[in-house]
């Protein structure tokens, strides 16, 4: 039973990735400036170090997205960890964008401070599109 409880902790470990993504809607001054990423699969105790490092590793940006819509499992150690990315990347100066959050990820990220109050339009977006757009309006000034 332990063997199987390890085997399907690291296979749900090793399915958590972070994705750099070409920014939709066709190129635009300043996109280089932006780096749109996907993370997928579970950020919890196991992969979330993992994969969190990688997003505290974007260099060149001054706004990042964060896509959330493909994080199937966040526990309060990943939410933890990515309100320190956050924190991190906001004191060098990057504005931080996330999209789509679940609604059962937005209570633990409230309570580990990677939220500190839901600006949805501001700075939590339920689109794409709406992200990518603030985005652009932040690096144009």
């Amino acid at each position: 039973m332990a063997v199987a409880a390890f085997l399907a902790l690291r296979a749900v470990s090793n399915s958590a990735g972070v994705h750099r993504e070409e920014l939709p809607g066709g190129a635009h001054a300043g996109d280089e400036w932006i780096a749109l990423l996907r993370l997928d699969g579970a950020l919890f105790f196991g992969a979330a170090e993992r994969v969190l490092e990688r997003v505290s590793r974007v260099e060149g940006a001054r706004v990042v997205i964060l896509r959330m819509s493909q994080v199937d499992l966040l526990d309060a150690t990943g939410a933890q960890l990515l309100a320190e990315v956050i924190a991190s990347l906001r004191r060098q100066g990057v504005t931080v964008l996330l999209k789509g959050i679940r609604p059962e990820h937005r209570r633990v990220l409230l309570h580990a401070g990677a939220l500190e109050e839901p600006r949805v339009g501001e700075t939590v977006f339920e689109t794409l599109d709406g992200a990518v757009a603030r985005a652009r309006e932040l690096v144009a000034g």
